[in-house]
């Protein structure tokens, strides 16, 4: 099986186990098989913000959803952000990431708050020119975002 087609390794909070199914339905209508384990423990006391933690090669699976969206890789990277932190929030009720991860040391911290041309800028350029670093949206109040790279 090509790697692009190999079902990736997902990790939610523990508490979220009756999200596993409509998380798992949402991958698969983006053409990306996932294997979904609530196994990730929270360490603080209150609310906060909700993360998924994808395990897969960031190339590979940047192509395989664009290849399910016949579109561009950023706007199938951008519609899978966004209905992801849909089904999320619909059981959380608050915001959070999406950290996608490869073994090769490149990690992307996304959101749906990130504007569509930082998105095209990742995915058309960034990436073409990195092959590892910790990618986060870095947007504060009154200045223009930017990708900072760690």
């Amino acid at each position: 099986m090509p790697a692009a087609e190999q079902t990736i390794e997902v990790v939610i909070e523990r508490d979220a186990l009756a999200e596993v199914s409509s998380l798992e339905q949402v991958f698969a209508a983006f053409g990306v098989p996932a294997e979904i384990q609530a196994d990730l423990e929270k360490r603080s006391v209150g609310a906060v913000p909700w993360v998924i933690y994808i395990t897969a090669p960031v190339q590979a699976f940047l192509l395989r959803l664009a290849t399910n969206a016949a579109d561009d890789a950023w706007k199938a990277l951008r519609d899978f952000v966004h209905r992801v932190s849909e089904e999320r929030r619909r059981a959380r009720q608050s915001h959070g990431s999406i950290v996608l991860q490869d073994i090769n040391g490149l990690t992307l911290v996304l959101s749906d708050t990130i504007p569509d041309e930082a998105l095209r800028e990742l995915v058309e350029k960034r990436l073409a020119e990195a092959a590892d670093g910790y990618f986060v949206w870095d947007a504060r109040p009154g200045e223009p975002g930017q990708w900072t790279v760690h």
